[in-house]
């Protein structure tokens, strides 16, 4: 059995002996991600005291620019997506209110730029598994903690 068939047969043992040997920016685009989905500081008001997914990710960036060593990810969508952000600048300045047009340009950089963490970070068949495993453990937590479920009742899972 290889390596990638131990992790499909979704061993939480073999799974977490290979999360443990995952870097920094494997956990903390994970970590952006779960930040981002969930959302706890939502659910949790008392914990929203600092804008937490834009910290994550910007200690991302910087830690891949600083530390990433193997070569971007070379695929024609890649310079596509580029392609379409000229084209979202160009139309932002000949829109008919471009100062509308601008205040979302930040957000669609802020996606091309976490797409582009992404899919260099995780870049391998097994890295993609492990990474898509917890939002089914997220979505199983929530689903087992709704109140229509278990008569109002918190089951902790994670």
């Amino acid at each position: 059995m290889s390596a990638v068939d131990h992790l499909y047969a979704v061993r939480v043992k073999e799974i977490w002996a290979y999360l443990k040997t995952q870097d920094a920016l494997f956990w903390l685009i994970n970590f952006y991600l779960f930040m981002e989905y969930v959302r706890p500081q939502t659910l949790y008001p008392s914990i929203n005291v600092l804008p937490f997914t834009k910290g994550i990710l910007a200690l991302t960036m910087a830690v891949f620019i600083f530390r990433h060593n193997s070569p971007l990810v070379k695929n024609p969508l890649n310079k596509l997506l580029l392609l379409y952000f000229v084209v979202l600048l160009l139309s932002s300045v000949f829109a008919l209110d471009p100062n509308v047009a601008y205040e979302k340009v930040p957000d669609f950089m802020a996606w091309m730029i976490i797409f582009f963490l992404i899919i260099n970070i995780v870049n391998t068949e097994k890295t993609l598994f492990s990474s898509s495993c917890w939002p089914f453990f997220c979505t199983a937590s929530r689903w087992l903690n709704s109140p229509s479920l278990n008569g109002g009742q918190k089951i902790l899972i994670m």
